[in-house]
């Protein structure tokens, strides 16, 4: 149904873009025809008759226009065709930088593939519902993911030793030492427990549902229903924990059902994203996986800044530090760079 429903979207939007082409000096025309009947009924609304005048607010109708067209011509394209995004953390370094300015295809997983494990994909993050987050996935729909004490990660049991997923990772956030499931559609979800933060502020208790469900009752401000979804301990078909859905904290019928100890099955694929700094990424660790409907896009092209300084030694990126030295994502100091050519396909 989804499919289909971008399929005609496309359609339309793309058969509009054509048609634009196609038409462009007659739609023209009659644009310009607009512009002077919109001028000169606003020229005749103020009743403004200085020939001069007249012909300023032509030339502002024309401008005002111009940008109009431009602007909704380009969120088109951003949007439904070519993203342009700019990622502003370290978290995918050194594959990329803070700052860098990335064009991304935003067709494909619209219309033609299912994302694959390894691919760079941006993302409308779920723990606040506000920003796009890019990273690496690293698990696919039914994957067991876990990361081992050495900073190996395992999917599916077997250990990662070559290709994009071959780096080390970290143990952090909710997932720690766990193996999680990634959730699919079709699996049954419910929430058996929380997280709690104790009055100590950095000691976390786990809760089972029973539990839970009379601290809510008692108004604990410690589980406001708002935020709870957060902190939630999910059982993924009956068997295994796995990490927080945070979408349903946005869907309040789901939400509460999920609290009251329902079992709920879900509609869509999940995914779960890594930064490639795992010592330095706000990701699926923490706060859980990505729902298929989160997806925008994928990053394909760095084409900002033009050049970047590596450390000549390690071949690494480097940034000036606030005491005017040259250091990479680890905080080592570079005696030697050299500019880098930035520009090209990302992996």
């Amino acid at each position: 149904m989804k499919l289909l429903y971008n399929v005609i979207i496309y359609t339309i939007i793309t058969g509009f873009l054509v048609f634009l082409l196609i038409y462009e000096k007659r739609i023209g025309a009659k644009i310009k025809e607009y512009r002077v009947v919109v001028s000169e009924k606003i020229s005749n609304f103020f009743k403004i008759t200085e020939p001069e005048k007249r012909k300023n607010i032509r030339l502002t109708v024309d401008v005002v226009e111009t940008l109009t067209s431009a602007i909704v011509l380009v969120l088109i394209i951003q949007h439904f065709y070519l993203g342009n995004f700019v990622v502003p953390t370290g978290s995918m370094e050194q594959t990329i930088m803070p700052k860098d300015r990335l064009l991304g295809d935003m067709v494909s997983y619209r219309l033609f593939t299912k994302p694959k494990r390894g691919d760079i994909i941006v993302f409308k993050e779920p723990s606040e519902n506000k920003q796009l987050y890019t990273k690496r996935l690293i698990g696919l729909p039914g994957d067991r993911i876990k990361i081992a004490e050495d900073g190996t990660l395992y999917v599916n049991g077997k250990s990662v030793k070559e290709g994009k997923l071959n780096r080390e990772y970290s143990q952090r956030g909710f997932m720690g030492d766990k193996e999680w499931v990634v959730p699919k559609k079709g699996d049954v979800v419910q929430v058996i427990g929380a997280q709690i933060i104790t009055d100590n502020s950095e000691d976390v208790k786990q809760v089972d549902i029973e539990t839970l469900q009379s601290m809510i009752a008692k108004s604990d401000e410690k589980v406001k229903e708002a935020t709870l979804i957060n902190y939630a301990r999910f059982l993924l078909n009956g068997k295994y924990e796995t990490g927080p859905i945070l979408d349903f904290k946005y869907d309040e019928k789901m939400r509460d059902a999920l609290i009251h100890g329902q079992k709920v099955v879900l509609t869509e694929d999940f995914y779960m994203a890594l930064g490639d700094n795992t010592n330095n990424s706000f990701d699926s660790r923490y706060w859980g996986f990505v729902s298929e409907e989160r997806l925008k896009g994928k990053p394909i092209f760095r084409f900002w800044p033009i050049f970047r300084k590596i450390d000549v030694d390690t071949g690494k990126y480097v940034e000036k530090d606030n005491t005017g030295k040259y250091v990479d994502g680890n905080g080592n100091i570079a005696k030697r760079t050299k500019l880098k050519f930035n520009i090209g396909v990302l992996h």
